[in-house]
């Protein structure tokens, strides 16, 4: 018996495992970040090529990732994949930023697709192109790939996106007299206020506190892309300056609730007739009641950027393993992983065959996108708010974030915010 326990005493002391492990580990950090790995029972042989993957998800899409990773790195036994979940937000976008500049970049990013082409300009990523070829191009939607070319080159392959979208409440409409969502600002003015004499308590929009991407698709919601007073996203003009103006004498009017996890509080808020229009990405929408659901007008019309809140895989500039690279998100983004990630998550794929019935990739589980997407995303109406973007992009996208963090702090600051923006552009 001492010699037993001497035995499990002196293996412990040495770190070897008391029993062989399978598949990953994922290892947890105080500060939030995830680390998706193999054991250390399979590091002893060295594999011959090594990815490192940085990505910024949710709890639920980093295992549904990890899952897929595993499968890849078990069908590639020659590659092994490390994935690094930074903290949700865009903290982990800047952290890439930096790590960019200092040639410290993973492999591979998981970035916003509105980061592809100012990254690309500074010389931090390598072209894609080789991976869009056959069905595989065919099957990509222009509003997904034209925001990521630059310089005669695709810099990153679409993933997913989960626009934000204005959903109408029907019922509140016909009370202010309007059979179809207004699509001018003029026009939900004189809605507002016909609702406000009627039916006081109703709130007119939701506006939550930090979220940037939810008041810039409001206030471009009645300018969108393409019309003759369409502002680009961060060089507003004069029609913005009044917009925010007007929400801040309407300010007892407005909710704060959130767009992201707010649904059940803006399903309440719906269903109660107590919620003109909600703001909210695609995701949130699904996960609404069908009562609730069929109460809410889209506006297809006034769709604003819907590349915007889209996510895109990219390959660093400084990656010695770039066919690699490219193998490991072609896997990463086919037709299956897409539909998998739509059904358990609601963020649109990006692939175009996905959309309406009769997919292959389609169980009888399976959530079906509406095939209007489809048309809106080959429609480069929508793309056109792209050309604004450049190498500044990030770092004024974080000013105005925080900007609008600050002026929506308790009561929020419309007046201060818009004079902002005025003096910023």
């Amino acid at each position: 018996m001492p010699l037993a326990i001497g035995g499990i005493l002196i293996i412990a002391l040495l770190g070897i495992p008391l029993s062989p492990g399978t598949g990953q580990t994922s290892t947890g950090k105080p500060d939030g970040d995830s680390v998706d790995q193999p054991p250390d029972g399979e590091q002893s042989v060295a594999p011959s090529i090594e990815l490192i993957v940085n990505v910024s998800l949710t709890a639920e899409q980093f295992t549904r990732l990890g899952q897929l990773n595993r499968a890849f790195m078990m069908k590639y036994p020659h590659i092994q994949v490390k994935l690094m979940n930074q903290a949700y937000g865009n903290e982990a976008y800047s952290l890439w930023l930096e790590q960019s500049r200092q040639g410290t970049a993973a492999d591979i990013m998981l970035l916003p697709s509105a980061w592809i082409r100012p990254f690309a300009m500074q010389g931090y990523l390598k072209p894609v192109d080789s991976l869009l070829t056959g069905d595989a191009l065919s099957d990509q939607m222009p509003g997904l790939i034209e925001p990521l070319k630059w310089n005669g080159y695709v810099w990153g392959m679409p993933k997913d996106y989960n626009p934000y979208l204005v959903f109408w409440n029907s019922q509140l409409l016909a009370e202010a007299g309007m059979s179809a969502p207004p699509d001018n600002w003029r026009s939900f003015e004189e809605t507002a206020l016909k609702l406000m004499e009627r039916k006081p308590e109703a709130k007119l929009v939701n506006l939550a506190q930090g979220d940037l991407l939810q008041l810039l698709v409001w206030l471009r919601t009645f300018d969108p892309p393409g019309s003759p007073n369409g502002d680009s996203l961060l060089k507003p003009g004069a029609a913005v300056i009044e917009q925010l103006n007007w929400l801040q004498l309407a300010q007892p009017q407005l909710s704060k609730v959130g767009a992201q996890g707010g649904g059940y509080l803006l399903s309440d808020a719906i269903s109660r007739n107590e919620l003109l229009a909600a703001v909210m990405p695609w995701s949130e929408y699904l996960e609404l009641t069908e009562s609730v659901k069929n109460r809410l007008e889209i506006n297809r019309e006034a769709i604003v950027s819907p590349w915007l809140n889209g996510r895109s895989f990219a390959v660093s500039a400084r990656s010695e393993a770039e066919d690699e690279a490219l193998l490991w998100i072609q896997e990463m983004t086919d037709s299956l992983a897409q539909q998998q990630f739509y059904d358990e998550s609601g963020v649109l794929p990006s692939r175009a065959s996905l959309y309406g019935l009769g997919n292959a990739y389609q169980s009888d589980q399976s959530i079906v996108p509406p095939s209007w997407w489809v048309t809106i995303m080959n429609d480069m109406t929508y793309v056109e708010s792209a050309a604004s973007i450049d190498t500044n992009w990030p770092i004024r996208w974080r000013e105005w974030q925080s900007q609008w963090e600050v002026h929506i702090d308790g009561a929020p600051q419309f007046f201060a915010f818009g004079d902002y923006i005025a003096k910023s552009k």
